[in-house]
């Protein structure tokens, strides 16, 4: 395993990447092509169920987030701001509503180091804090970024801390560490493998995003992998108590039911976080790209990205509807439940959030902030 780059020892260059004058000129034309009357995406999307949450929510989600404003401490004062991170730390209580207090808290730490993985990704194009530390700086350097992520992978792939991570931000490998031994111990080799090489492929698609000028397809295909879906999915079994076999993960229609759930996740975060993404100068979302590359109005764009959601979940009802007519085990029919709770709480959590929401929002269900908590 190859030694991480750290900013003393390799001298790593510091330079942080500009947005392209493109990027910005997209947005701005996105901007311009919004209706002045908010578009209601309910009149599109049927959520699929009701709003579920945790009853162990409290207590895990005021752990976890003590434990973030800790661990994110070196990464400058406007990452440690507790409303921040609660943008993101609640999201697990609203998709793994039935996981015990000792499950939960796992999943929420891994959940929410997807969210600080996704934040640097938006962060590199954005101007430096005041008081950025070294560690952040140089993971602005989109190859220092990537590399560091790989570690974190190859930590999940193999339960090993690489050597040479003495200068880069250890904390987040050795939380990497600490869950993969957790993960372990509520699972088997098994699911270990299984879910190592679905965070791997995470990483490596999220290397790739901003840097392809993708078809539809092609765009849907490659945000079912960068999403971190995947990974989001294998946590249910943790989440249940329960690991599926491989010939249970190998049946056709459970296999096209998984994906359904990775695409309906994705692209309806593709919705709700489009003021969001508008506002931190990225062009990698579906509603821009079909404005961008196929002159859809914004309204016709939103329709689409909609319409392909809702027919992922027809295609996941009707073959779950199949599967138990031909008389399926407990343990699936608890497993398709499951799925059912990740895909509407994924909805019901984009609303519960100011991650997502915005006073000017094009959205009628996203548009002014929640009061903060205190």
């Amino acid at each position: 395993m190859q030694e991480v780059l750290s900013p003393t020892k390799h001298g790593v260059s510091m330079k942080r990447e500009e947005p392209s004058n493109n990027q910005v000129q997209e947005n701005k034309k996105a901007r311009t092509k919004e209706p002045s009357k908010k578009i209601r995406i309910l009149d599109y999307f049927t959520p699929g169920g009701e709003k579920t949450t945790n009853p162990n929510a409290k207590e895990s989600e005021e752990w976890t987030q003590k434990q973030f404003e800790e661990m994110l401490h070196g990464f400058g004062a406007n990452w440690v701001d507790p409303e921040g991170i609660r943008g993101f730390n609640t999201m697990s209580s609203y998709i793994y509503p039935t996981a015990t207090l000792e499950r939960l808290k796992p999943i929420c730490t891994y959940i929410n180091l997807l969210f600080v993985h996704d934040d640097v990704c938006d962060r590199i194009a954005l101007p430096p804090a005041p008081d950025e530390h070294p560690d952040l700086a140089l993971l602005r350097n989109t190859e220092n970024f990537k590399k560091m992520h790989k570690v974190n992978a190859y930590i999940f792939t193999t339960g090993e801390m690489p050597s040479g991570v003495r200068d880069s931000p250890v904390y987040l490998h050795q939380e990497y560490h600490n869950l993969y031994h957790q993960f372990l111990k509520l699972s088997n080799k098994e699911w270990m493998d299984r879910f190592g090489k679905d965070m791997m492929d995470f990483v490596i698609a999220t290397s790739k995003s901003q840097e392809t000028d993708f078809e539809v397809e092609d765009y849907i295909n490659h945000r079912e992998l960068d999403s971190g879906m995947y990974p989001t999915i294998d946590l249910v079994e943790i989440a249940e108590g329960y690991v599926l076999t491989k010939e249970e993960l190998e049946n056709p229609l459970i296999k096209r039911m998984r994906k359904c759930v990775t695409r309906i996740a994705s692209l309806l975060n593709d919705v709700c976080s489009y003021e969001k993404e508008v506002r931190d100068g990225t062009s990698y979302n579906l509603v821009m790209l079909y404005m961008r590359k196929y002159k859809e109005t914004f309204e016709e764009a939103v329709e689409k990205v909609l319409t392909k959601i809702m027919d992922e979940q027809r295609i996941f009802f009707s073959n779950e509807a199949t599967l138990l007519s031909e008389g399926v085990s407990e343990k699936l029919q608890r497993y398709f439940n499951a799925l059912q709770l990740v895909i509407a709480g994924s909805w019901h959590w984009q609303l519960s959030t100011n991650r997502y929401r915005h006073p000017d929002s094009v959205f009628e269900e996203l548009c002014g902030l929640h009061p903060k908590k205190m």
